[in-house]
């Protein structure tokens, strides 16, 4: 049986997607079987991220209304064992069957290792969704206080839920910039309520190779953080770097 992840954010701008494409890629390296679904209905860029823009793509109101089953899935032009889901594009979430939602997720969770939700940032009924199904759920935060006072709600959100496997990554991380702001990462974690899991780097390769279609080129800063993250997650005792 695989394991059902879902991704959130307090606001957007985080690095919640660009995280999501290199979870998965670093875990389909590890030979897992993954499963990625961009939940963001008429803003997915997920696809950007794992170089699949130009693909034909189902998305999961296909699955969900029975137009296509979820073997249909795209597949990865580098990995045969990535496969992808997208958003759609106009439907709205009053449109979704959540049952058939689960059912899809309960079919994923025997198909796949790992099924990476990609959440909408806020608190929205799609957000909330994906985390009511998911097994852990992981809270992007950033360093300024409008993202750690809107991640901090969602974190109370997850635990009102019953989310008591969640984990914090704080992104997009700027040692000049938090030592300028007399702020450490330890604040963050006390303010937010939430295990820290990882820390991702401001990291300008991000949208160069994302421009180029080669996000999954990236080697060094945020790259080189989110397979780190993974071993973390498979079980493997890699340290925090120091903050």
């Amino acid at each position: 049986m695989g394991k059902v992840i879902s991704l959130h954010a307090g606001i957007g701008g985080m690095g919640k997607t660009s995280l999501t494409a290199g979870l998965a890629l670093n875990f389909a390296r590890s030979g897992s079987r993954v499963l990625c679904v961009d939940c963001q209905a008429g803003f997915g860029t997920l696809d950007l991220y794992l170089g699949m823009e130009s693909m034909d793509t189902l998305s999961y109101a296909d699955i969900c209304r029975g137009d296509y089953p979820l073997g249909r899935a795209s597949t990865h032009p580098d990995f045969s064992n990535l496969f992808y889901i997208a958003a759609p594009v106009r439907s709205a979430y009053r449109e979704l069957d959540e049952q058939a939602f689960q059912n899809m997720v309960q079919r994923a969770k025997t198909a796949y290792d790992y099924v990476l939700l990609n959440a909408p940032a806020g608190l929205g009924e799609m957000a909330l969704l994906a985390a009511e199904f998911a097994d852990q759920c992981l809270l992007v935060c950033g360093m300024d206080p409008a993202t750690i006072r809107s991640s901090s709600r969602v974190a109370d959100q997850l635990q009102l839920m019953g989310k008591i496997d969640s984990r914090l990554v704080v992104g997009r991380m700027d040692p000049a910039l938090m030592k300028s702001m007399k702020k450490t990462v330890d604040d963050i974690v006390d303010q937010v309520g939430v295990p820290l899991l990882g820390l991702v780097p401001e990291d300008p390769q991000i949208l160069l190779l994302t421009t180029a279609g080669e996000f999954q080129k990236g080697k060094k800063w945020a790259f080189a953080a989110y397979e780190r993250i993974c071993k973390r997650m498979q079980g493997q005792p890699v340290p925090i770097p120091t903050r």
